[in-house]
């Protein structure tokens, strides 16, 4: 499972950094560090540990940059579920200025 928490908080950062990282989530390592093989499952050795993992991205915003970056590393065989919370009319309202 990988969460990308407050993701329009990490928006007002250099939104590369979160981009980055995620491109280094699917990388295979250089070394072995005496892994134990056995116990690693084949799909992440053929190099599809995106297609298993969770992708949860949270935010109170909907953003250009959030939502490809959603688009594109949520790749999980059961698909993608995008939830937004419904405003009622009598909350939309805009300040008093």
């Amino acid at each position: 499972i990988c969460i990308l928490g407050r993701a329009d908080v990490l928006m007002m950062q250099n939104w590369d950094h979160i981009t980055t990282t995620m491109d280094c989530v699917n990388q295979q390592p250089q070394n072995n560090n005496e892994t134990d093989f056995a116990r690693v499952r084949n799909y992440l050795l053929a190099g599809q540990s995106s297609n298993w993992r969770q992708f949860i991205l949270m935010s109170s915003i909907s953003d250009a940059h959030i939502l490809s970056t959603f688009k594109r590393y949520a790749n999980s065989f059961e698909g993608r579920l995008r939830i937004r919370r419904k405003t009622l009319p009598s909350d939309a309202t805009v300040c008093n200025v």
